[in-house]
Formats: structure tokens, sequence, C-alpha cells
């Protein structure tokens, strides 16, 4: 029922690094969301990469995990998983690298020929606890990268769709 004024820091960054195109190019990528999880705890901090692909944030000390989704209009893919430690007394420089798909489609809503636009597209391997997934440009197209091996692969509606998720295909 009231009001609240809040005085908002901002914070030195502790952990920063450049997103690369993928090898064996040294260009960086601007507009790439990065993300850091912890591994045990349900915590996440973003980034966005600037124009030169450089990115900074502040995360506490801990175990994390970092990845690099390329920007939608992008022909590259999600970079790989990388181990992060931060500790409460040093700066962490981690470089993340994009990746060249190789597991490419389209998905369609219902009707069988209409783009399905945002689509999440979610690869997944159990036995090795690979994950990763994006979501589908304006012409209902996705770009992935899996190491080899088999996968499942599933899509699930835009968010203003009245369809269901496809069903679970093994690539």
């Amino acid at each position: 029922s009231g009001s609240t004024t809040l005085d908002l820091h901002v914070t030195v960054p502790n952990v920063s690094g450049k997103v690369l195109q993928p090898a064996p190019s040294t260009s960086g990528v601007a507009n790439v969301n990065v993300s850091v999880r912890a591994v045990d705890t349900p915590v996440f901090f973003n980034a966005q990469t600037d124009n030169s692909g450089n990115y900074h944030l502040t995360v506490p000390a801990g175990s994390y995990v970092i990845s690099a989704d390329a920007p939608s209009s992008s022909s590259f893919s999600r970079s790989l998983d990388a181990e992060l430690t931060v500790t409460s007394s040093g700066n962490v420089t981690k470089d993340l690298r994009l990746t060249t798909p190789n597991v490419t489609g389209v998905v369609v809503e219902s009707d069988g020929s209409t783009p399905a636009v945002g689509a999440d597209v979610q690869l997944h391997n159990d036995a090795t606890a690979f994950y990763t997934g994006t979501r589908t440009d304006e012409d209902g197209q996705f770009r992935l990268y899996a190491p080899p091996g088999t996968y499942v692969i599933q899509a699930g509606p835009p968010s203003d769709s009245t369809d269901a998720g496809s069903d679970p295909q093994t690539i």
C-alpha cells in the first residue's frame, strides 16, 4: 500500500571474458546472452556482450556452469557448458566460443505449414547429461550443436500458441 525507495549500488565485476565465433576465428560476437548458473543451488546470473563480444558480471564465490547463447539472428549456436570457479579473493577471465550448428531443422505449427516462431527446441542425452536448447527464428528454423552421440529432441510451442509440444524424436 506504500511506496519503497531503494539505493542500489553497482559492483565491480569479478567474472569477465569474451564470446568468440566458432574456431578458428578470433572475432567477438555482439548481443550474446552469457548465463552463469550455480552447481548446487538454483541461482542464475546473466550478462549481455558488448559490440566486441566482451561481458562482465559479478557472482559470489562458488562453483558454476557458464555458457553463451548465440543471438537468434546468428548462424552460430550455443557454446558448450564450461566449469567456472569463483573465489572470494580474485577475478576470473573465461572466454567462451560459440559452436557451428550440426543439428538444424524447422518447427511448424499444427496446421503443418505455418512456421512456429519462438518455439523452444530442447536436445538432450541422459547418459552423458548433455543438454542444449534454442528458440526458433522468424522462419521457424533452429540451429544447435551436439557432440557425436544419440539424443532426444523435442519442440515446445511458442508462448502465444494453443498447440502442444512435439513428440520427442531420437536422433
